[in-house]
């Protein structure tokens, strides 16, 4: 019984509340709803016992009825303010009327009752003075009414009685609506306690977290750190030993490091926002199609490509292009690293021109040199053998002094041509 009493006297409390409202605004809601459904309990009980004892004009009293009906239906439709202009302004209307038309039964003193209630009900000094006052001066007014008005009492009216039980009911108007301001400020204050010590226990679970943060930001710092550190040996060593070349997607040139100007023989200036093309000049439209097909698909492209310093000289470089990606997954940028290989080069140019040499030694060997030799051989082989003649020993040596002179013959031209190799091969290198 006293739990559902109890949850019936909260939802009445809490017409025309919003999640939204602040707990000073929920407190002064529940005040208005109770000093008007307080207010109402005692009209009605007033009403029901003199009317009952024959004080007829005790009836009176249910004029305020629709006032607080108003008022809560205001506070239902969540117009807040005109709910507590009506509370405390109409209200006191009503009252100083009902306190005029019956006179010292003590309804005057309701309009003190309301001064006092001006207080918790308002928000602002302003208003709380003006509804005070307001109150004060209808009571004051009634005095100065009753006492220049001629008064005639009706028979059926307990005066002192009725009086009497006025001012009781209004102490307990007063009185209940102290208990409720002090039940509710008690309330929100618990829950205060609460939200303190939710706050607290909060506070601790993320003073844990930032120490856990704090352990893992000090990781994380390390690791950005070394992985700094290994950044900045592997730039180094980039700067050292490669060069490098930055381009944007359209291949004009960003930036350089002082390895690809020292190879090159340029300064910074004249060759940041020049075309990489205009540096290879073996680049063809082949090549590159299948290295822009590539770097646009993601993958990296290897080649080996002729650049042309400032100066007009080739060097030959083994080039890698890689494809930058940004943070949202685009390429564009290109990276370019290139290691020299212009002695690289200048040996296999020499050792193919080693193969031509050597290949044209073996022809010249076995047709130049091999017939005149092996005739001569073939001769001394019959003259050891006996197997020629007196007679015929001079044209045999004729034919010896022959083969002999062409032996000699090809093997001064194959020296000759061995030099000449030596030569364009030493030029090759040089």
């Amino acid at each position: 019984m006293n739990r559902s009493f109890s949850n019936v006297w909260s939802k009445l409390l809490n017409i025309g509340g919003s999640p939204m409202m602040s707990h000073l605004q929920q407190m002064r809601l529940h005040v208005i709803n109770g000093l008007v459904i307080i207010g109402a309990a005692a009209t009605l009980l007033y009403v029901g016992i003199f009317t009952a004892i024959g004080a007829s004009g005790a009836i009176e009293g249910l004029a305020v009825m629709p006032v607080l009906a108003v008022v809560l239906f205001l506070n239902y439709e969540r117009h807040y303010s005109a709910a507590r202009l009506v509370t405390i302004h109409v209200t006191q209307l009503v009252v100083f009327a009902l306190a005029v038309s019956d006179r010292r039964t003590g309804t005057e003193y309701v309009l003190l009752v309301l001064a006092i209630s001006s207080i918790i009900v308002f928000e602002r000094w302003i208003t709380m003075i003006i509804g005070f006052v307001s109150c004060c001066l209808y009571y004051l007014l009634y005095v100065v009414l009753d006492n220049s008005m001629p008064f005639e009492p009706t028979a059926d009216t307990p005066y002192l009685l009725v009086n009497n039980a006025l001012i009781f009911l209004c102490g307990i108007w007063v009185a209940s609506l102290l208990l409720l301001f002090r039940s509710t400020t008690f309330k929100y204050a618990g829950d205060l306690r609460e939200a303190v010590g939710e706050i607290a226990a909060m506070n601790q679970v993320l003073q844990s977290s930032n120490q856990q943060l704090y352990a893992r930001t000090e990781d994380l710092d390390l690791a950005v750190r070394r992985k700094t550190i290994d950044l900045q040996v592997h730039k180094r060593a980039i700067d050292e030993h490669l060069m490098s070349i930055t381009t944007d997607k359209r291949g004009r040139i960003l930036s350089v490091n002082k390895k690809c100007l020292d190879v090159l023989g340029y300064r910074m200036d004249e060759i940041v926002g020049k075309d990489i093309q205009d540096l290879h000049t073996e680049f063809n439209e082949a090549l590159i199609a299948e290295m822009v097909l590539a770097l646009n698909a993601g993958a990296p492209y290897r080649s080996e490509v002729k650049t042309k310093t400032a100066g007009k000289s080739d060097v030959w470089v083994d080039m890698l292009a890689i494809p930058v990606e940004s943070p949202d997954g685009s390429h564009e940028y290109f990276l370019y690293l290139s290691i020299p290989i212009s002695a690289r080069k200048a040996l296999e140019i020499v050792h193919a021109r080693a193969l031509v040499g050597l290949e044209a030694i073996a022809h010249r060997t076995s047709h130049e040199i091999r017939g005149p030799l092996a005739r001569i051989l073939g001769l001394s082989q019959l003259l050891e053998r006996g197997l020629i003649s007196s007679d015929e020993l001079p044209d045999i040596a004729q034919k010896m002094v022959i083969s002999a002179n062409e032996l000699n013959a090809a093997t001064s031209a194959l020296t000759e041509f061995i030099h000449e190799h030596e030569r364009e091969l030493g030029d090759a290198l040089n």
